[in-house]
């Protein structure tokens, strides 16, 4: 929008959270600035029938209504261009409406257009986003941004935030940011550089190129090369019939890489404590000091100084290469500096000017402005800019390949279509030549397709190395063809059939040689089926890979879920355990003086809760009963501190006890019930713990008789301890209720589980 605005809105954004902004033919673009209002410039124009390169500028005035709706409901703004998409009088002028609002940082917003491009810049909210046709650019901001580029790029520069965004073509560029990415492309190209925190990228088909990413990266391309310098964190990166070259400065916990049909170049960091394994066509790698393990042609696997971080490298028909640091430097960063790319660096937040004195309320939004300086912009020499740029971009390996694919299919189609318009024709000339023709094909394509089922049933699993296989896979063809040829021949000479076809046909496929040369067609109906065989079982090779390659992966992935998940409960038990002992501690100490015995009494019976919760630290399930005697024991001892103020009574429903829930998901409940409610009441504290089936969820009420909950309750270590454990566990499966009226109780939810969430150990 480098062109004056057509009109020019002010809003007051006292209230506002939320803004709205729709157009259908134009871009929209949301600033973030310092002003106590959201200013929103309206740029409208249409093309000149004369000459479609050149645009006008319109205003309301022009068109006889407004250009775009404004409506205010609450804390939600919504700004929508109305009349758009086409002129009122001319369909060939391409009317098109585009806003750049300007809006407080932290705003949230959903932004939709049709055909345009979407930009954020010095934002901080919530973010959703779509476009169908159009690029989106997200600039200088944070917050959490969901977003669709339908069919165009998307670029994320100087940033910090949590998105999830996708494209159904164009390629994806992120560079100098941080935080939590989730991008998918089904065409385009990655690159990413200077990025910090989690990555996760996808493309169906494009190459994918970062430098200097650490953190956790996953990276996967359907047939695309991956190129990665400067990587330091966890790695994953996978390809289908790409290569593969890595640069790891360090590896956190694990580094996998796979490729199907392609090559891999890994420099790792051989002097940190790793457990690598590499598996491929031919592994090389140099003299590994404090390696020990196997090291031959094939595959590799052992500990490096003392063992470490996962490290897996697998080449499904490729061969594989380990350097030392800075061994070969296939990956030069200066790559990466000739083309950094500098969009979100220069752009600037431009501050809006000065208008305090035109603010116009909603309600006044409706009146005509005063009309804006009309601006007409030539477009012809961007046009010839852009298209020198398209024509730069050509691939000329993908010109030469999609070239011999459309003339051998339209070649093909025509030849079929050719024969079976002849085969129809009884009284062409070539009627019985064209006859011959089909036999020998229809023959030689059966004759392939029976040694393709043999040998791919019966004999290609008896055998290793490639070479083997397709050396028995040729002979076995050429057997079966030679086998057909000779059953015809038998028919032929038993039927006695005088056909002419015949003749032509045992001229086609008979081979001749003269001087040691093939001389005529024949040599191409034995050799041609031998190359088909060929290229169809590399084929269902790479396919049988892929899919072993897919299971592992998505094998070892789950597995590292559950590590993951296993040690954040681990964590948040280990923060439980102490809170807890210090508590009772503290109860024992006040008892030491004045009740000697009842204080030894406790501290046996907090012997026994430890004992009893410590023996199985290793798992991360137990019955309700087990939690229950649990509670019950915590119950005592705070029963022996707080005497006749504490009393308790826990109710189950029959048949729930050996259902299996998350270690420690009550204790902490109760321990905050006697801490927040029953320690701020003199007498008669009431404990109330009842467990019930609703439906195919267990709920878990615990009711205390104490002081109402705070309304800026954040329940404590305890409560957060119990959302964070459910979360990770069950997703939004479950959850945590804090029931605050006459009746004041929490209460907890959890499905019935099945064996898979029980087992999260591995």
């Amino acid at each position: 929008m480098n062109y004056l605005p057509s009109e020019i809105k002010n809003i007051p954004s006292d209230g506002i959270q939320n803004l709205q902004a729709e157009t259908i033919a134009g871009g929209i673009e949301l600033v973030g600035y310092d002003e106590n209002q959201i200013r929103i410039e309206i740029y409208a124009s249409k093309r000149l029938v004369v000459n479609l390169f050149k645009k006008e500028s319109v205003n309301s005035y022009d068109i006889g209504h407004e250009l775009v709706s404004i409506t205010r409901q609450g804390d939600n703004l919504r700004v929508a261009a109305t009349n758009n998409g086409f002129w009122k009088w001319d369909w060939l002028s391409f009317f098109r409406v585009s806003l750049r609002i300007f809006v407080p940082r932290n705003i949230n917003a959903v932004i939709t257009t049709n055909v345009g491009d979407i930009s954020l810049n010095n934002l901080n909210g919530r973010q959703m986003l779509r476009t169908t046709i159009g690029d989106v650019r997200i600039a200088n901001s944070s917050g959490e941004i969901q977003g669709k580029a339908a069919a165009g790029n998307i670029k994320i520069g100087n940033c910090d935030i949590k998105a999830d965004l996708s494209s159904s073509g164009g390629n994806i560029l992120i560079h100098n940011s941080k935080g939590e990415i989730n991008c998918s492309t089904s065409g385009g190209n990655f690159k990413m550089e200077n990025f910090s925190g989690k990555l996760y990228t996808k493309t169906s088909g494009g190459n994918i190129k970062a430098n200097n990413i650490s953190g956790e990266f996953k990276t996967y391309t359907f047939g695309g090369n991956i190129r990665l310098a400067n990587m330091k964190g966890n790695i994953g990166a996978s390809t289908k019939g790409g290569n593969i070259n890595i640069q790891a400065v360090s590896i956190n916990e694990y580094l996998w890489i796979e490729t199907s049909g392609g090559n891999i170049k890994a420099q790792l960091p051989l002097n940190q404590g790793m457990q690598i394994e590499a598996d491929g066509g031919s592994v090389s790698a140099p003299y590994i000091q404090g390696f020990q393990g196997i090291n031959r042609s094939g595959f590799l696997s052992g500990s490096v100084n003392g063992g470490g971080a996962s490290v897996k490298l697998k080449s499904f028909g490729g061969n594989v290469k380990i350097y030392a640091p800075k061994a070969e430097p296939y990956i030069e960063e200066t790559e990466f500096k000739k083309k950094q790319p500098t969009w979100a660096d220069r752009l600037s937040v431009e501050k809006a000017p000065d208008v305090s004195s035109q603010v116009t309320p909603v309600q006044n939004a409706t009146q005509n402005p005063e009309p804006a300086r009309r601006y007409y912009k030539d477009r012809t020499e961007g046009f010839r800019v852009n298209f020198r740029g398209i024509i730069n971009r050509l691939n000329s390996r993908f010109l030469f390949y999609t070239l011999l694919y459309t003339i051998f299919f339209i070649y093909g189609l025509n030849s079929i279509l050719y024969f079976s318009l002849e085969l129809l024709n009884p009284t062409s000339l070539e009627a019985e030549q064209n006859k011959a023709v089909f036999l020998a094909n229809l023959t030689t394509g059966v004759s392939c397709f029976i040694s393709l089922t043999i040998f791919i049933l019966f004999i290609e699993r008896f055998l290793i190395k490639n070479w083997s296989k397709y050396t028995i896979l040729i002979v076995l063809t050429y057997g079966v063809i030679m086998l057909t040829r000779l059953i015809q021949k038998a028919f032929y000479l038993l039927e006695n059939d005088g056909g002419r076809y015949w003749t032509h046909y045992w001229k086609i496929m008979s081979v001749k040689y003269t001087d040691g040369w093939l001389v005529n067609q024949g040599t191409l109906y034995l050799f041609i089926p031998m190359i088909a065989v060929c290229v169809f079982f590399y084929n269902w090779q790479r396919s049988k890979d892929l899919d072993r390659k897919i299971s592992e992966q998505e094998y070892q992935l789950l597995n590292l879920e559950k590590l993951k998940t296993k040690a954040q409960l681990n964590a948040l038990e280990a923060r439980i355990n102490p809170h807890f002992l210090y508590n009772s501690l503290n109860s024992i100490t006040g008892l030491i003086h004045d009740n000697p015995d009842k204080a030894e009494e406790m501290t046996i019976q907090l012997s026994k809760l430890f004992r009893a919760t410590t023996g199985r630290s290793d798992q991360s399930f137990h019955t309700i009963a087990e939690e229950l005697d649990i509670v019950k024991s915590y119950l005592s001892i705070e029963q022996m501190r707080f005497g006749d103020r504490l009393n308790y009574a826990i109710n189950i429903e029959a048949g729930l006890e050996s259902i299996k829930i998350p270690r420690f998901l009550l204790q902490p409940v109760v321990e905050n019930a006697i801490k927040h409610g029953i320690s701020k009441i003199t007498e008669h504290g009431i404990i109330d713990v009842k467990i019930s089936k609703e439906d195919n969820l267990i709920a878990f009420q615990i009711h205390d008789n104490g002081p109402a909950f705070k309304e800026d309750l954040s329940g404590g270590y305890g409560l957060k301890s119990i959302s964070d454990k459910l979360r990770l566990i069950y997703g939004n499966e479950a959850g945590v209720q804090i029931q605050n009226n006459d009746f004041k109780a929490i209460i907890i939810r959890v499905p019935v589980e099945t064996a898979d969430k029980t087992h999260i150990e591995v």
